[in-house]
């Protein structure tokens, strides 16, 4: 490995999985931690450490606001993203409990789900997934709040 320096974290100076982001960000801020295709403007983009770590620390504030507790479930059903590892890692480092979802699932399974597991909040991905959702969602008693990543448009 001439001219390339190793930057290992080990398990012991991470601890966590957010811990382990955060040193990254650290080490490496101006690196690109995540590409992603802009569909809109039909180019690769790179966001990096630094911008990744903004983010989550608004996702942090904003799930912090919910007034959840360490040990509470938060769901998602969204496609992979950026946005999906920026929630996932706010949730993470307030000690919160990630719930998966798969993105296509029909409303039965997805209430199941989330009564089940206790979620509190559910993150979905924008229309689809709130058509999908918006008449059953109500019988989901553990169920406070849904946020999505994109405009549902006119509320019901």
């Amino acid at each position: 490995m001439t001219g390339l320096t190793r930057d290992i974290i080990t398990p012991q100076e991470a601890g966590t999985l957010s811990d382990l982001f955060r040193l990254r960000a650290t080490r490496t801020p101006d690196k690109a931690a995540y590409r992603y295709y802009d569909a809109l403007n039909a180019v690769w983009m790179d966001i990096s450490w630094r911008e990744m770590a903004k983010e989550i620390v608004r996702w942090e504030r904003a799930l912090h606001h919910e007034k959840l507790q360490p040990g509470d479930r938060v769901a998602i059903m969204a496609k992979n993203s950026r946005l999906w590892v920026m929630f996932d890692q706010a949730a993470l480092a307030l000690g919160l409990v990630v719930v998966p979802v798969y993105a296509e699932d029909r409303a039965d399974n997805v209430i199941y789900i989330l009564q089940h597991s206790g979620a509190k909040l559910l993150l979905i991905g924008g229309p689809q997934q709130w058509d999908r959702l918006k008449e059953k969602s109500a019988t989901c008693k553990t169920l406070k709040t849904i946020v999505t990543i994109s405009d549902c448009g006119k509320s019901d």
